[in-house]
């Protein structure tokens, strides 16, 4: 699998691009984002891929954003597929007693 850029915008999308132009290849709603909305999300640097979103209400999630890379067809068909996945489970890993955040 491959690493590569993605944007996480606090109304809850990820959004998978092309890192040459920037084009979106794929933008998913993030489950745990409703209804409170992200404050924050950053990526880890000692785990590549692994990003953690703190909610405004406090709840903070891990995710991992990996690109798959298919040959369908030969080399002149790439075709790459972002994916998220939750090595930790879609729950929130930790609520924060403060309640709501902000960044």
């Amino acid at each position: 699998m491959l690493r590569g850029p993605l944007r996480v915008s606090d109304d809850g999308n990820a959004e998978f691009f092309h890192i040459d132009d920037g084009q979106t290849l794929e933008k998913t709603r993030l489950p745990f984002a409703e209804p409170a909305g992200l404050a924050f999300a950053v990526e880890t640097v000692e785990h590549d891929g692994y990003v953690a979103a703190v909610t405004r209400d406090g709840r903070v999630h891990v995710f991992l954003h990996e690109y798959r890379t298919t040959f369908d067809g030969g080399v002149e068909t790439r075709r790459i597929v972002p994916e998220l996945s939750y090595p930790y489970g879609e729950q929130s890993l930790l609520e924060l007693p403060t309640g709501e955040v902000t960044a």
